[in-house]
C-alpha cells in the first residue's frame, strides 16, 4: 500500500510539473501558474536533504524538487525545469543551504512549496513573478 501510495503522489506530481510548464515543450508554461497561491507565500531557509529529478510524462525533459530541511520540519520544494536551471548555472546537492521563497500549498495531503526563487551559495534566481508566473514560461518553446 505504502509503494502504491508513493507511485501516486509520483504520478500527481509529475502531471502539476508538466502543468506547470516543467517540460521544454507544448505551451512553454504559458497559463499554468493556476497552483501557485500569491496569499500563501512563505520564505524558508535549511539544508538540502535530497535533489530529485522528476520525468515530465513524455520523457523529454525533466523538473527538479528539492527535499528541504528547515526550523518547523523537512518540506519538498518544486524549483523548476532541469533545462532552465542549466541555463542558470546553479545546482544543488545534499548538504546546500537554501533560502526559497514560494506559494505554500496542499498536494496529496501533504504541504509543499513552489518555487518563486531561490538562493543558494551567494546566488539568488528568480523563478516566478510576483503573480507567480514561472519565468521560463516567457522564453517560448526552447
Amino acid at each position: 500500500m505504502k509503494t502504491f501510495m508513493t507511485l501516486l503522489s509520483v504520478l500527481a506530481m509529475t502531471s502539476i510539473l508538466q502543468a506547470q510548464g516543467m517540460g521544454r515543450m507544448g505551451g512553454g508554461g504559458m497559463g499554468n501558474h493556476q497552483f501557485y497561491d500569491t496569499k500563501t507565500v512563505v520564505t524558508i531557509s535549511g539544508t538540502i536533504t535530497s535533489v530529485n529529478k522528476i520525468s515530465s510524462p513524455r520523457g523529454n525533459s525533466y523538473g527538479i524538487n528539492l527535499r528541504v530541511k528547515a526550523s518547523d520540519g523537512t518540506i519538498t520544494t518544486y524549483i523548476g525545469p532541469g533545462w532552465y536551471l542549466d541555463e542558470q548555472k546553479i545546482s544543488f546537492k545534499n548538504g546546500d543551504k537554501v533560502e526559497i521563497t514560494g506559494s505554500k500549498v496542499r498536494l496529496s495531503e501533504k504541504d509543499i512549496i513552489l518555487a518563486a526563487a531561490i538562493k543558494s551559495g551567494g546566488k539568488t534566481i528568480q523563478l516566478r513573478d510576483d503573480a507567480g508566473h514561472p519565468v521560463w514560461s516567457r522564453r517560448g518553446m526552447k
